[in-house]
């Protein structure tokens, strides 16, 4: 049986109610799913919403859309939503990890920047995102709070006023929005921990803090994927040479 709808999100919901048709099929790794028209239909969401359904499973690596030849299951079987994603970031930490270290070096040295050298006009841009995402979270609204994410940090390396800057993060663009796709899909307080980080790096700009613009970006990319768990957080130094030093007396 297909499962009732539990969120507030009509993609999500429809997300999930595949993974539940697939199981309820018993369909294998390779077997095509039903036309958009037909899915559609037996799970009683809208063609539009059911689009967003099967973009979530592929951004997760659990389909495959083929143009012009339809949608094919890779992994199998089905589960929660909720688990797939948290299994799916726990499989991905490896490249989360490295992909958070040249943000780490890109972003807080486009905040710094920008808090020196962004103008009014350009601040004011900034501040419009960070609204633009507030009124996603009124609305549960997760794709245009995602483009407001991805307007923020594309707002601030246009203030930085360095075009390399802004060009390697545009080329980072798919990466980084797989990675704030799967990470807005964790929940509300996920989400409302992003919008708080970008109010405060927001603000460091406003009053020209560049090392405070450089720390509020910093925490912003490293410390938040720890504390929502998409990260590990790391063994202590002293917590790791104590036990090198134990392992080395036995």
């Amino acid at each position: 049986m297909l499962v009732a709808p539990r969120r507030a999100r009509v993609s999500d919901d429809a997300a999930e109610r595949i993974l539940h048709l697939v199981d309820d099929r018993n369909l294998l790794p390779g077997d095509r799913l039903p036309a958009e028209r037909e899915l559609a239909a037996q799970l009683k969401v809208g063609r539009t919403s059911i689009r967003e359904g099967p973009r979530t499973l592929e951004l997760l690596g659990l389909i495959e859309i083929r143009p012009s030849r339809g949608v094919y299951l890779k992994i199998g079987p089905a589960a929660s939503l909720d688990l797939v994603i948290k299994s799916w970031i726990a499989s991905h930490q490896g490249s989360f990890a490295e992909l958070i270290e040249l943000r780490e070096a890109l972003e807080s040295q486009c905040a710094g920047l920008a808090a020196e050298r962004g103008g009014p006009l350009e601040l004011h841009a900034i501040d419009r995102t960070v609204e633009l995402q507030r009124s996603a979270m009124a609305t549960s609204d997760l794709d245009l709070f995602v483009r407001g994410d991805n307007a923020f940090h594309d707002a601030v390396a246009a203030a930085s006023r360095n075009g390399l800057l802004r060009q390697a993060l545009s080329a980072l663009s798919r990466d980084i929005d797989i990675y704030k796709m799967t990470t807005a899909r964790l929940g509300p307080p996920a989400r409302q921990r992003a919008v708080d980080d970008h109010a405060r790096i927001a603000r460091a700009l406003r009053a020209r803090d560049v090392a405070g613009a450089r720390s509020a970006m910093r925490s912003h990319i490293v410390d938040t994927p720890r504390e929502i768990g998409v990260l590990p957080t790391p063994i202590p130094e002293r917590a790791i040479s104590g036990r090198d030093q134990q392992e080395n007396r036995g």
